[in-house]
């Protein structure tokens, strides 16, 4: 697949979750409008704890499973690795490795400014982990109101997290690493 965007949201109710997206770039344009289209009177973003119950999130969870773009967790223990800081670490290094090998040339993260430095770290740390001379691919962080595909792993990411019914939507395009 020429062309992969990756986009990447983080949870952290227990283990740290880091959702990642593929999307093949000639796919995005798509993929953004159908996202756009889930979009509210007035409302400039989706962020699934801000959903009502009930139609709502199952509507937009169903356009996200029909997009089929597919979706990997890394998941990782805070004790296992020193706290949040430290999972964080964690699964982006390997998020930036695993990219490296998917031949990832854009990754867009949910902004977080208190992060930005030390993301930067732990990506040149995985993609250099991975046999790159730096860091193939480019990458930044954006708002969740600038792309709409930040909301695919936001959307995957709370499914997953909140299990039963939810976990069993979205596992059809998820696969998880645990770290």
């Amino acid at each position: 697949m020429a062309g992969r965007h990756a986009y990447v949201d983080e949870s952290c109710p227990g283990d740290y979750l880091v959702m990642c997206s593929l999307v093949a770039s000639s796919d995005a344009a798509a993929a953004r409008q159908a996202m756009r289209g889930l979009l509210l009177p007035r409302q400039r973003s989706i962020h699934m704890k801000d959903e009502r119950k009930g139609a709502r999130q199952d509507r937009i969870i169903r356009t996200v499973c029909a997009l089929d773009l597919g979706v990997t967790i890394y998941s990782a223990r805070p004790a296992d690795h020193r706290g949040q800081s430290g999972a964080r670490d964690a699964c982006l290094q390997r998020l930036a490795a695993d990219s490296v090998r998917n031949e990832v040339d854009q990754m867009i993260l949910d902004r977080s400014d208190a992060t930005k430095k030390r993301d930067a770290q732990s990506i040149r740390t995985g993609a250099t982990s991975a046999g790159a001379r730096g860091v193939p691919f480019s990458y930044d962080h954006l708002s969740r109101h600038d792309e709409p595909l930040l909301w695919v792993p936001d959307v995957v990411g709370w499914c997953y997290a909140r299990g039963g019914r939810l976990r069993q939507q979205v596992m059809p395009i998820i696969k998880v690493i645990e770290l």
